[in-house]
């Protein structure tokens, strides 16, 4: 680390994952004066080319995206890892692996990550295991951390009792690119949607289930039964979408809309409608929560930067990660997250 003149050590940061929201990232980590020491990628596209300008700066950072992580890790030696790639824990365990066992605390946009206990329980014992091992962290974070959690949480403050929670959100699936695109079924007929839906055979979701849970657990309350259902967002006219670069045509789909009911053993039940699809002319992201208890309370925040709200939210959480003992922390675990004002040191 860079000792400054006041005795402050600079945080040394690797970019895991350079795609939409590791550029975003970028931007964040320079603003708080973190200094970038690699960055790791698997796009064949970006591989070799220099982080700034793949990130969209004016100017280079010197920084060559690498495909051999355990390398860049010997040779940087960086204290966090602002990290975002894949939606699940197993899909992201030999990265998450790699990293903890060279002792970097992680920062992630993981989506089940928020609460994957429950959902994948092999994976993220073994991801945990391994964070002990290696001595660091990881803390699954992002817009949901603070959109999708601790603001209800907070509201709820002003209840003296309630009977239902209940928690709308919209994003806009072009901001995820083509590979979330693809897993929402857009393009697809409505039949071939349910087919697909069909085939993969989940009892639970990464977007609604990790949400859910976290609520619960945030909460105080015990889940007894959840029930998911899945559907086909259809236009009845045509689209135009930037992750597939083409226009998806009227009665194609254009994204999912998941609705996941849990029930617990207090009384209380906990709805999540989660609409991720291709935003029509004039759409915006929006979050609403809907208390209803004595008294009952609704909220709605419209117009949330979703891919930009959740960088900043990763970037507000390293000093949690460096701080934790060792082990995998969903954000329900933590205190609110903070905001730095000004540069961030050690």
């Amino acid at each position: 680390m860079k000792m400054e003149a006041n005795g402050r050590k600079k945080i040394r940061a690797v970019v895991v994952g350079c795609g939409n929201m590791g550029r975003i990232g970028v931007r964040y980590l320079l603003e708080k004066g973190i200094d970038i020491v690699g960055a790791f990628g698997v796009n064949p596209k970006t591989l070799g080319e220099d982080l700034g300008l793949v990130a969209g700066l004016d100017k280079p950072l010197g920084i060559k995206i690498s495909s051999n992580l355990a390398g860049l890790l010997d040779e940087t030696k960086p204290d966090v890892a602002v990290h975002a790639m894949y939606s699940t824990m197993a899909q992201n365990e030999a990265v998450f692996t790699t990293l903890l066992e060279h002792g970097v605390n992680i920062v992630t946009t993981c989506d089940d990550s928020h609460y994957s206990r429950d959902l994948e329980p092999d994976a993220t014992g073994r991801i945990d295991a391994a964070a002990k091992r290696g001595g660091a962290s990881l803390i699954g974070t992002g817009i949901q951390d603070v959109f999708f959690l601790n603001i209800g949480y907070a509201a709820a403050g002003a209840s003296a009792s309630l009977h239902s929670i209940d928690l709308s959100i919209t994003n806009n699936l072009d901001d995820y690119g083509l590979t979330s695109a693809q897993g929402a079924g857009v393009g697809l007929m409505p039949k071939e949607f349910q087919a697909m839906i069909e085939s993969r055979r989940q009892a639970q979701s990464v977007m609604t289930a990790p949400i859910n849970s976290a609520i619960c657990v945030k909460f105080g309350l015990t889940p007894i039964k959840q029930t998911l259902r899945q559907l086909p967002k259809v236009n009845d006219h045509a689209v135009y979408s930037n992750a597939l670069q083409k226009k998806v045509e009227a009665g194609r789909v254009t994204g999912i809309t998941e609705q996941l009911t849990t029930e617990t053993a207090e009384g209380v039940t906990v709805n999540c409608e989660y609409g991720l699809y291709i935003y029509d002319e004039g759409e915006y992201d929006v979050t609403r929560w809907h208390l209803y208890g004595n008294p009952d309370c609704e909220l709605e925040i419209p117009r949330c930067k979703t891919p930009e709200g959740t960088m900043a939210t990763l970037i507000n959480r390293i000093p949690d990660a460096i701080n934790a003992a060792p082990g995998y922390y969903p954000n329900c675990e933590l205190d609110i997250a903070r905001m730095c004002v000004g540069n961030m040191r050690m």
